[in-house]
């Protein structure tokens, strides 16, 4: 069924998808625009054009995504290219042709990662260092074979876990160059991920004294206090590599963390040790971060992995994470007594129960509290 209709957002927002097939709307207002509605729901604009004697539909975007007037705009350019002899629909089949995979990813990260992704910077780092074979390869010509490969190799080296982020990247570069009419299919489709289990590994009290004792001799004073803080604030490690001195109120003893990963702000209740070593820290300021690094771009420290592997070595302890250091402070809580909901409010975990501001502040003080009973249990004798 093709109905005609005057474009408008609100109009268009009307339409409910039919129950079977698809439905054609024609705008009145601008020649040869046209909206598809989907059983799925789904709302695209296409230009509607003869091309030397054949028709062509070429998709223009999605709607709401693209408005009525942006959408009349490229409907409007398109058409210019027509007049000027130019096949927009030939043009971007040789574009594909000729688009490599370093430039498909710079497109990905460009117009689509920037602005929904916080870790799109480590995505361009996991593709410079799991997969640059990839850079001078045309998309045209990556085949499924080529992305099993990459995941082998990785796997082979005891990476699985990596191996599944990089597919699931992958996957998801190869969607958005479908969607965006560059490629037909998804080469990293059909490959089988490794099967996760849920991490429950944590610093054991065997362990405790062993690894205080490697942070005591640790020369980088840093870092060691980094990890100490990561203890003792159970936050994650990208929060406690950019703390800055503005975000702590040492009044109140909280330290606000205003970007988070479930997107949640978070008023994290310092507990005694934590406030001893940043008190010891601000006397020896000179920059804004907690942690200030002069070679990071970022101004603040990055991961310091060979700090961590000294430390780990000094002390005897394998298979031990930096985020194994959170799950530590969250299982001494439970084990002094404090419920899953204090326990969560420490964690930063999403909850019906602290949905307010006036919530999560009443809720400081005894997570302060739990968190200072696990500290004193896991650093007795350290002292």
């Amino acid at each position: 069924m093709n109905t005609s209709l005057n474009f408008t957002k609100q109009a268009l927002l009307k339409i409910e998808p039919p129950k079977s097939n698809r439905v054609t709307y024609y705008d009145t207002k601008e020649k040869g625009l046209t909206l598809i509605v989907s059983y799925g729901g789904s709302k695209i604009f296409y230009l509607y054009k003869w091309i030397s004697n054949k028709p062509y539909r070429i998709k223009i975007g999605n709607f709401p995504d693209l408005s009525v007037p942006e959408a009349r705009e490229k409907a409007i350019g398109l058409k210019g290219q027509v007049a000027k002899g130019i096949n927009p629909v030939k043009e971007k089949a040789k574009l594909s042709n000729a688009l490599t995979f370093r430039q498909l990813f710079d497109k990905y990260i460009q117009d689509h990662a920037k602005q929904h992704k916080r870790s799109w910077k480590q995505d361009i780092a996991n593709m410079d260092r799991y997969a640059p074979s990839l850079y001078g390869v045309k998309v045209s010509n990556i085949e499924r074979e080529d992305i099993q490969k990459l995941f082998n190799e990785l796997t082979q080296t005891g990476k699985k876990i990596t191996a599944n982020r990089l597919l699931a990247l992958l996957s998801t570069i190869f969607n958005k160059a479908i969607e965006w009419e560059l490629l037909e299919k998804n080469p990293a489709n059909h490959i089988t991920k490794h099967q996760e289990n849920s991490r429950e590994r944590c610093l054991t009290l065997e362990e405790q004294s062993n690894f205080f004792k490697a942070l005591e001799g640790e020369p980088n004073h840093k870092v060691r206090d980094f990890i100490l803080l990561s203890l003792f604030t159970a936050a994650r490690k990208s929060n406690v590599l950019s703390m800055s001195w503005q975000d702590i109120c040492f009044n109140k003893k909280i330290w606000s963390i205003l970007t988070t990963k479930n997107g949640r702000p978070q008023l994290l209740p310092l507990g005694d040790k934590a406030i001893e070593i940043l008190q010891v820290r601000r006397q020896q300021a000179t920059t804004g971060w907690v942690f200030p690094s002069e070679t990071s771009k970022t101004g603040h420290l990055q991961e310091p992995k060979k700090v961590w592997a000294r430390v780990l070595k000094n002390s005897g302890i394998k298979d031990l994470r930096l985020h194994d250091l959170r799950r530590t402070l969250g299982s001494c809580m439970g084990d002094a007594g404090a419920s899953e909901y204090i326990i969560g409010q420490a964690l930063n975990h999403k909850s019906s129960k602290s949905t307010g501001i006036y919530v999560r502040l009443r809720a400081t003080d005894p997570v302060r509290e739990f968190m200072n009973k696990a500290i004193d249990k896991l650093t007795a004798g350290q002292g």
